[in-house]
């Protein structure tokens, strides 16, 4: 059995999550079980069992002991040598955002295929160093939009691109949530940094890119009328967006909505599809019918990790391509760009 060798730089929420995951796969490997057991569709993948050896890197004070609290197998480090010095074959950076970059460009000149947390970077230019580099490196960069790895999602992807939608029309994304801002660790989400409720929510412009492909034109507007206790600037933000087959797609995003409502629809000449995030259900409207088709998977956030970490081990050990590569992330990043420029304006 081959050990791959995979080290998680930040061990903030996300980075702890990437290892709580990665120790399920392994545990799950060596045939013991003491994490939540992996699904009976995952423990399927041809890449099931694979030894891994895993490694974590962050300077704060508390991370030894949240590390050590999901494993004690994890080797832990505080300085970039010493990561060095353990030749890990991939990186996932779960730091800040702006340190995607940076810490994606030192992956990468170890040797390491870099898994980058979203966005991939804070400005499309950056992105496009990070994509220059791992191509001169010969290394895989893949982004991690893990919306991509819902049962549901997946199907509505499919859907589109095989053409059962018909002719594609457009659609709507709708994120309405307080709860971030319950949740935020940081000042960013609270007045400081315009326009964080986009990136926040890059998930939605990836899902649509993956149906549409690159945007064109976006027009965008907001608003601060909310008088909650927690702000963020903006409150509000609504766009519409037009990609390059001419599909037309309204986003509306906002920190207020308690209990939080999020839904993704796309729109055919056949069929249209709508899913409910909080609810897990998919419905497929068929244009000749008077009810829809309803379809749950009962999605676990922690599985759609285990299955955006092998993506990435495939992407790596076969060179099959990642579901989000550097080059698609920019183009994601450029949409949001588009939206917040227009909001700007």
């Amino acid at each position: 059995m081959k050990t791959l060798k995979i080290a998680v730089v930040g061990c903030g929420s996300i980075g702890l999550r990437h290892l709580y995951n990665l120790t399920r796969i392994s545990e799950y490997s060596r045939g013991g079980n003491p994490c939540q057991e992996l699904p009976e569709n995952i423990r399927k993948h041809p890449f099931l069992p694979l030894s891994l050896e895993i490694a974590a890197l962050d300077p704060g004070a508390a991370a030894p002991s949240d590390v050590a609290a999901i494993s004690r197998d994890i080797k832990f480090f505080v300085r970039w040598e010493d990561l060095k010095n353990f030749h890990p074959e991939i990186v996932i950076v779960a730091t800040p955002n702006h340190l995607h970059k940076q810490n994606t460009l030192d992956a990468l000149a170890m040797g390491a295929h870099v898994l980058c947390e979203k966005p991939i970077a804070c400005s499309v230019a950056d992105a496009g160093e990070m994509v220059e580099a791992a191509g001169k490196a010969n290394r895989v960069l893949a982004v991690g939009q893990t919306e991509r790895f819902r049962e549901a999602t997946a199907a509505m992807i499919r859907m589109a691109r095989n053409g059962e939608l018909g002719n594609l029309i457009g659609g709507r994304a709708m994120v309405g949530t307080y709860n971030t801002l319950l949740c935020a660790k940081d000042k960013k989400h609270r007045m400081e940094n315009f326009g964080t409720i986009v990136i926040d929510y890059i998930h939605e412009l990836d899902l649509l890119h993956a149906v549409f492909g690159p945007a064109v034109a976006a027009k965008g507007f907001f608003n601060n009328l909310s008088r909650k206790e927690l702000q963020a600037l903006p409150t509000l933000a609504a766009a519409v967006v037009q990609y390059q087959n001419k599909e037309v797609v309204s986003l509306h995003f906002d920190y207020v909505q308690h209990p939080q409502r999020r839904i993704l629809e796309l729109f055919g000449d056949k069929k249209t599809v709508v899913y409910d995030f909080q609810c897990d259900s998919l419905e497929v409207w068929d244009a000749g019918q008077d009810k829809p088709q309803v379809l749950s998977w009962n999605n676990d956030r922690n599985d759609q990790f285990v299955r955006e970490h092998l993506d990435m081990f495939s992407a790596v050990m076969c060179g099959t391509g990642p579901q989000v590569d550097g080059k698609a992330a920019a183009e994601v990043l450029a949409t949001a760009e588009m939206v917040l420029d227009s909001i700007q304006q």
